[in-house]
């Protein structure tokens, strides 16, 4: 049996609960504008090798990694979508608090845990990540013996010919990122009729906020970080996951919550603006008119 080699930078246990109910899915591209029809999700938010390594013999191996993303976070992403969508069909009233929390919240925790290292696994964020850390490599090259620097270059030219060259632990990182979140909020947001989320080529959307300046002695030191306030993920055409760092919106509580159409379009917007290149959505009419509205 072969191994499989188109791999997708989107999970496809993500991005089946986004096809229509004749198995239709559609798809507009930034770079071309233009909105395609497929099928399936088989060739959606993917790549040809694009979790290919090589191992520790210098073999390329197109399985391991696959392997590791399917345990971390697509073999128990039923289990929690499960728990999700139950909570949603049980009629809560909008901002109450939901019942059984520490099941619901705990779902939404695993969720997002996908949707922070589905930017990190784009091909375009890959290549990004990769110039600053092999530049800064090359830097010190230019400025060591002989020897250590011919070292560098022969690693950084013996990975020239795969994609995924850092080997990063995406359960490692997923568990790194929300710990930073600090205490959070878990959200789920209905989209109202007639209207669906998108779902970016990068899984989910971050919004961040500037930190507090520093005061010492009286005296303002700006502080120029910014740090993750906000994570959407879109778990189906109608539900979205929200988590909020609860210092930023002290007054989000956990809680289902039913969209208006104005507050729907905002966090498609924010899914678009996210996106690398692509969004994905259910229905091709809402689609066209989300881009008729907001990409003229």
């Amino acid at each position: 049996m072969s191994t499989p080699r188109n791999h997708h930078y989107v999970s496809q246990v993500l991005s089946k609960k986004f096809l229509s109910d004749v198995g239709r899915i559609y798809k507009y591209s930034k770079s071309k504008k233009q909105i395609a029809s497929l099928n399936s999700t088989k060739n959606l938010f993917s790549q040809v090798d694009l979790n290919t390594i090589y191992d520790a013999e210098g073999n390329l191996d197109h399985k391991s990694v696959e392997d590791k993303l399917n345990v971390a976070f697509e073999k128990d992403f039923p289990k929690f979508y499960k728990v999700i969508v139950e909570a949603v069909g049980s009629n809560l009233i909008t901002g109450m608090v939901y019942p059984q929390s520490e099941q619901i919240t705990e779902a939404a925790s695993k969720i997002v845990e996908m949707g922070f290292v589905g930017r990190s696994r784009h091909p375009m964020d890959m290549s990004e990540s990769q110039d600053v850390i092999f530049g800064a490599l090359l830097e010190i090259a230019n400025n060591a013996t002989e020897e250590l620097k011919n070292g560098i270059v022969s690693h950084i030219q013996s990975l020239s010919g795969i994609t995924n060259k850092l080997k990063l632990d995406y359960d490692i990182l997923a568990k790194a990122f929300v710990d930073l979140m600090g205490e959070t909020t878990y959200s789920i947001m209905i989209a109202p009729d007639n209207h669906y989320f998108l779902l970016p080529d990068c899984t989910a959307a971050t919004k961040r906020f500037k930190v507090e300046d520093d005061v010492i002695d009286g005296k303002t030191f700006k502080n120029p970080a910014m740090v993750i306030g906000m994570i959407f993920i879109p778990i189906n055409s109608k539900i979205l996951v929200l988590a909020v760092k609860a210092e930023f919106c002290p007054d989000q509580g956990h809680g289902i919550y039913h969209l208006d159409g104005e507050t729907m379009l905002a966090y498609n917007k924010i899914l678009f603006d996210n996106a690398f290149d692509e969004v994905a959505c259910q229905n091709q009419k809402y689609l066209q008119d989300f881009k008729n509205s907001f990409l003229k």
